[in-house]
């Protein structure tokens, strides 16, 4: 008897994860009861700056293939891969046996020298929002996706989506613990770090354990690539809040004036509450009215002078701080303004 998509979806609701891998890993044993696949790549946005704050992939597009492809860019400005999927479907069926809508023979080029004869990309959107990405991944050797697959990946785009947003709302809603000072990285057009403080290592392992970075070497963590790519284009700075299991980094990315165009200077280090709370009021589901009682609260008020404020009942603050309280893992108000005051 075949696998039905509910308890695929079902499966994908109870996953449980402690990093990035391990999520991605689950994500494709489910997945792969339904669709079959020799690779995949999962990433997770910030839901505010729209780059990726978590990463996860086996036998995937090498980093030269995804910028080639644009499929870093989840900004959504038109004329990009993601785009596409926002505009028409959460799913679509790439190389072998499809209509290629947007790359024309580069897409088909870069699969053939990648490997691979047939690619799935999904869109992960949930409640009106996008929260990640994935592909999956055919060698050219197997028999590609087929149509059956793609509206298996359509159905299955908001269970994926949930199951990435509930790993990032497990970790604990507190900045990662400083052992060092403040990291920073000055990475060049190629992506190369051409400097950095004594102190990025150490941050750089927070976010990518077994990842290795030296000066004068491609930078190969996408988390850091992502911000990188964002600040070079967008000429802006760039924050990503990136979730461990010992709390959440920032990095913070902003062009380079001067006479070496394309620079880029990268800060790593805990995420403040200021910097934190915007983005995890996404990720955990804390209303707008509920942030506002938490930005008061850690201002320093008492419940009667935020009820008084915000012309509520102390009744009605209670509640709020209870549902601040589930939502985010906390036990209580000390707690929680413990974590978001700091540093």
């Amino acid at each position: 008897m075949g696998t039905d998509i509910e308890s695929v979806a079902h499966a994908l609701r109870g996953a449980t994860a402690n990093t990035a891998a391990e999520l991605g890993a689950e994500i494709s044993a489910q997945i792969g009861r339904l669709v079959g696949h020799d690779g995949y790549q999962v990433v997770g946005f910030d839901p505010l700056a729209l780059v990726g704050c978590l990463y996860a992939d086996e036998n995937g597009y090498s980093d030269q293939a995804n910028r080639r492809l644009q499929v870093v860019d989840f900004s959504g400005r038109p004329g990009t891969p993601f785009r596409r999927l926002l505009d028409d479907g959460p799913a679509e069926l790439l190389g072998a046996g499809a209509l290629d809508r947007g790359h024309g023979g580069l897409q088909l080029a870069v699969m053939r020298a990648e490997g691979f004869g047939s690619e799935l990309r999904i869109a992960l959107i949930y409640q009106g929002r996008a929260w990640g990405a994935m592909n999956l991944l055919r060698e050219r050797t197997r028999r590609p996706f087929s149509p059956d697959h793609l509206a298996d990946a359509q159905r299955l785009s908001r269970s994926l989506a949930a199951t990435v947003r509930r790993f990032a709302a497990s970790k604990p809603l507190r900045p990662a613990r400083a052992a060092a000072a403040v990291g920073v990285l000055i990475i060049d057009p190629r992506l190369t770090v051409t400097a950095m403080t004594p102190d990025a290592p150490g941050w750089l392992h927070q976010i990518a354990p077994y990842a290795r970075v030296g000066v004068n070497e491609q930078l190969t963590i996408r988390i850091v690539r992502s911000v990188a790519y964002a600040a070079q284009r967008t000429r802006q700075q760039v924050v990503n809040r990136v979730p461990t299991p010992g709390g959440w980094v920032a990095l913070h990315g902003q062009a380079l004036q001067g006479d070496r165009p394309g620079e880029v200077a990268i800060t790593i280090g805990p995420a403040a509450g200021s910097t934190l709370l915007p983005a995890a009021a996404a990720w955990y589901g804390i209303t707008a009215r509920e942030q506002t009682v938490i930005e008061h609260a850690l201002d320093g008020l008492a419940t009667k002078q935020i009820a008084r404020r915000l012309d509520l009942s102390t009744y009605t603050v209670n509640d709020h701080l209870k549902a601040i309280y589930r939502k985010t893992g906390v036990t209580g108000r000390d707690e929680l303004t413990a974590h978001l005051a700091a540093p």
